[in-house]
């Protein structure tokens, strides 16, 4: 009884030759396949040159407000009508009042209530 089998690889010459190997180990006609299939040389791709660098960015840390320039908007806020809008806000942030705001939420309270 003869079992052929037929297997396509796109594999690297170090595979393959390490299959060759492996056949010449067991049995004598699977090498001849493999060498049939021997695959075209593997073309390096490269990575084309950027023509200008990117400059790098320089982050500008931006000064959180104090809790006086905070109570300050929140009061200018609250007298033009966003008086409970405000207190969504602080309750948002898990806060009942801007003096119990977490400082680290400071540059984030500021530009929501700018933005009312």
């Amino acid at each position: 009884m003869e079992i052929k089998i037929n297997v396509e690889l796109n594999a690297s010459a170090e595979l393959l030759e390490a299959i060759r190997g492996l056949s010449q180990l067991t049995a004598g006609n699977v090498a001849e396949a493999v060498k049939a299939a021997d695959p075209e040389p593997v073309k390096e791709v490269k990575k084309p040159a950027k023509a200008e660098k990117p400059e790098p960015k320089t982050e500008t840390k931006v000064k959180p407000p104090s809790v006086e320039q905070l109570r300050e908007l929140v009061r200018e806020k609250a007298q033009s009508g966003h008086r409970e809008t405000l207190k969504t806000i602080l309750k948002n942030m898990g806060a009942s009042s801007v003096t119990t705001l977490d400082e680290s939420k400071y540059i984030e309270f500021k530009a929501e209530v700018e933005g009312l």
